[in-house]
């Protein structure tokens, strides 16, 4: 059992897997949640309704795209230079694809279908 902390609006911030009873001021506002409810779900009529995309996601989004864009200019300034090898040219090929799929991504669907990364 999980337990989810909400903001004013309803909006998860928090969660835990300890019972928040007696741990926590009164104020702050605990309900039973599922292992599916992420941060930034939202609890309305009793339940909690995914709205936006998870944080986490966000996150990893942005360091593939990092890790992506960092790849793509090394190579590509290698190729520029008339450096590459056969095998740079093709994983500098692999690699823009991969970051064409990353900026495709629903990152509001569940579960997210991440793209394999070029090695």
């Amino acid at each position: 059992m999980m337990w989810a902390r909400l903001n004013d609006k309803g909006v998860v911030e928090e969660l835990i897997d300890v019972s928040p009873n007696g741990r926590f001021h009164e104020s702050i506002v605990w309900v039973e949640a599922s292992k599916s409810v992420l941060i930034g779900d939202v609890y309305e009529n009793g339940k909690f309704i995914r709205v936006g995309c998870d944080v986490r996601a966000k996150e990893k989004y942005g360091i593939l795209i990092a890790e992506a864009s960092q790849k793509i200019d090394v190579l590509g300034d290698a190729i520029e230079l008339g450096m590459a090898t056969d095998d740079e040219q093709a994983a500098y090929t692999a690699w823009r694809r991969y970051r064409v799929e990353l900026t495709r991504l629903d990152l509001t669907e569940t579960p997210i279908a991440w793209p394999e990364k070029p090695h």
